[in-house]
């Protein structure tokens, strides 16, 4: 079963059992079988946009870690502390 893109209802349109099926249940369905939402997540995980349709996580880090982008920039990671270079790009954002 797949996603199917919300009708668009007129007035005085007769509601069968078939249009509530697919747009109201199947939907429903799918989106607490995670086709549109993850599949599984644990808590303090970070949910970012993987791409354009997709969304991705991260599993949480560890105590006094935070988020940042890794080194070759195509993913989140947690990290401990702030290294020299982070230092040196707060300096260059922030002042």
């Amino acid at each position: 079963m797949a996603w199917t893109a919300p009708r668009t209802y007129v007035s005085n349109e007769l509601m069968t059992a078939a249009i509530g099926n697919t747009h109201w249940r199947d939907n429903l369905t799918e989106l607490r079988a995670g086709g549109i939402a993850i599949a599984s997540q644990a808590a303090l995980d970070l949910i970012t946009a993987g791409s354009a349709t997709q969304l991705t996580r991260t599993a949480a880090g560890s105590a006094l870690q935070y988020p940042r982008i890794n080194a070759a920039e195509n993913a989140w990671e947690f990290a401990d502390g702030f290294s020299e270079q982070d230092a040196v790009l707060a300096a260059e954002v922030f002042g």
